[in-house]
């Protein structure tokens, strides 16, 4: 399969319905549907801004985070932004903490929030939680008690980094929708530590910018959490899925 065929079909599919299109690719495995499904996503978001792909997996092991970083940087011009600028990979609350905890304890993390007593406070208790919902998860009587305290504790972490971030395009916190506006500007302008990492960890900071969104069939089917808000939003019900193209991997696995 090559790149043109790919984009062969999505301009015949468009052509005989623009809206609310479907087309099935059955092919065998191994004839590099995925990875070439990869390159082309990547080859037409660098050549045109204004378009949005949904990437949806099945299973968090064919995220296929490695192929797509090297689509991105073999067709993306350096004007196009950097992989995490513009492709936000969706992780879940579990995978989001236990990325932060591996950040913190290797160091991954912006020196700026390690040294940070609010932030240290804040995610010593994200740590705790992360603990508690690890073992509880499986009892069906703990876990959304201990998936709730896990969510809140993930807010607080996220209110103590948006002091950090305040501080660092010199606002005051709590941000108004100007306020954020301005620290979503510096995270998608500036290239530095925090906002590498921002942009890795925390995609939701401004997803609206990003053309390439990588996520679970799980994750697709509910909602995402703003950086700025405590409360998920519906993917069915949010803009940002408006005349974007949603490619279903491992479709068998999802289709019910």
């Amino acid at each position: 399969m090559q790149i043109s065929d790919f984009w062969r079909m999505i301009t015949d599919l468009e052509s005989r319905s623009p809206e609310h299109a479907l087309m099935l690719l059955n092919a065998p495995t191994g004839t590099g549907k995925s990875y070439t499904i990869a390159q082309a996503l990547c080859q037409y978001a660098a050549d045109h801004e204004n378009f949005r792909a949904f990437f949806v997996t099945d299973q968090k092991k064919n995220f296929n985070e490695h192929t797509f970083k090297a689509a991105w940087n073999k067709h993306a011009r350096s004007s196009c932004g950097t992989f995490n600028q513009r492709v936000a990979i969706l992780r879940s609350l579990e995978d989001t903490v236990n990325k932060i905890i591996g950040d913190w304890d290797n160091q991954q993390m912006p020196a700026k929030y390690r040294s940070s007593e609010s932030v240290r406070k804040v995610f010593k208790n994200l740590k705790m939680h992360l603990g508690l919902f690890q073992a509880y998860k499986h009892q069906a009587a703990d876990s959304q008690t201990s998936w709730e305290a896990l969510r809140k504790a993930e807010f607080e972490f996220r209110q103590a980094i948006t002091v950090q971030l305040a501080d660092s395009v010199e606002l005051t916190v709590p941000l108004d929708d100007e306020g954020q506006k301005k620290a979503c500007d510096y995270v998608a302008k500036q290239v530095n530590s925090e906002t590498k990492w921002l942009n890795e960890t925390y995609p939701t900071i401004d997803l609206y910018r990003r053309q390439i969104i990588i996520l679970t069939t799980a994750k697709f089917t509910r909602s995402y959490t703003p950086f700025f808000q405590e409360h998920a939003k519906s993917f069915q019900f949010a803009p940002i899925i408006h005349n974007a193209l949603i490619v279903m991997d491992e479709f068998d696995s999802t289709k019910q």
